[in-house]
């Protein structure tokens, strides 16, 4: 913390801290590989600048589970509580080769279509890294 930091604090207080805004993508997704039994973390963060306009970020990671042969499956993510405004959803295969296709979004959640190509997988298992964004404007 830089003097002039420290000098701000004392004269109006240390700033409230989110925890989840302290977490970053790298660490949870270090976080999730690590414990193979964990299906599913997920952070949500709230940030608001000067003009008022708030801007809503949700980053999860999910395994999904195949069968043997299957090289397609569907993800929903769920939005809880709704978003203020339809997120941009931008998604990607953590441990594996294919691809993502966002086939609905709306501020209550997303549902997204995966497609892996059976040879790059490792076990029965895709571990898919989602991170969702809304902006919303108070007017």
């Amino acid at each position: 913390m830089s003097e002039l930091e420290a000098r701000l604090n004392a004269i109006g207080g240390e700033p409230e801290s989110n925890p989840a805004d302290e977490i970053e993508p790298v660490s949870l997704m270090e976080q999730f590989l690590v414990d193979r039994e964990m299906e599913r973390l997920s952070s949500r963060s709230s940030q608001q600048n000067e003009n008022g306009d708030t801007t809503e970020t949700i980053i999860e990671y999910r395994r999904i589970k195949l069968e043997t042969n299957q090289t397609r499956s569907v993800m929903h993510l769920s939005f809880q509580p709704d978003l203020q405004s339809v997120p941009t959803v931008d998604a990607n295969l953590v441990d594996a080769v294919g691809r993502i296709r966002v086939t609905h979004c709306n501020t209550f959640g997303a549902r997204l279509e995966l497609s892996v190509d059976p040879s790059s997988l490792i076990d029965s298992t895709v571990c898919v890294e989602a991170t969702c964004i809304a902006n919303s404007t108070i007017i």
